[in-house]
């Protein structure tokens, strides 16, 4: 019993290694992330089989897809990422009317991060074209706010307390957050599988 959960616990870090070191090139991300949420699937399901075979098949399998949608949902992280800036310096210049913008961009960043938290793992799910996938995932993030924000507030807590308080945390960060996002949309994307 103890050997077999320790063993559970050193394979989902084991996989989190190889996420880690395969999303170095920033290109991979995508066929990365969607390759760990098969694999965690796996293991969540008691079917986890060979981890690095299973991890570069899905990866490779997915590389297309993954990938392209990383750069639309990376493009729109760094167009956010500059509005960001560029409505800090209204606010900061002019005041005004203009701090009626930042609820808007934290909402469009909120958006942003929900539909990033559903597409990986759909993906790894269901077999859909590209814009299908864009499309699902944001009214599957939209629909289901509650676990939506939800995951993404227990994210950003990990990585404030990880950065701030205990940087030694971010060894097992990505073994942490990996499993809790997997568990909670899972959790949503099982509704759509029946």
């Amino acid at each position: 019993m103890v050997l077999e959960m320790l063993s559970k616990i050193w394979f989902r870090f084991y996989l989190s290694i190889l996420w880690v070191v395969s999303c170095i090139p920033i290109v991979t991300i995508g066929a990365a992330s969607t390759a760990y949420s098969y694999v965690l699937l796996k293991m969540k399901e008691g079917q986890e089989g060979y981890v690095t075979r299973t991890f570069f098949q899905t990866m490779k399998k997915e590389w297309k897809q993954s990938s392209l949608i990383w750069g639309v949902m990376f493009l729109v992280l760094v167009i956010l990422y500059f509005d960001s800036n560029f409505v800090s310096v209204l606010v900061s210049r002019y005041g005004g009317w203009y701090y009626g913008l930042v609820p808007v961009y934290y909402f469009l960043l909120v958006l942003a991060l929900g539909e990033l938290l559903y597409v990986f793992q759909y993906i790894a799910t269901f077999e859909e074209k590209t814009g299908t996938v864009l499309k699902n995932c944001f009214l599957i993030a939209t629909r289901h706010w509650g676990p939506t924000f939800t995951t993404l507030i227990i994210n950003g807590a990990f990585l404030m307390v990880t950065f701030r308080l205990v940087p030694g945390l971010i060894a097992v960060l990505p073994c942490i957050l990996g499993w809790i996002n997997v568990s909670m949309v899972n959790g949503v994307l099982k509704k759509y599988k029946e």
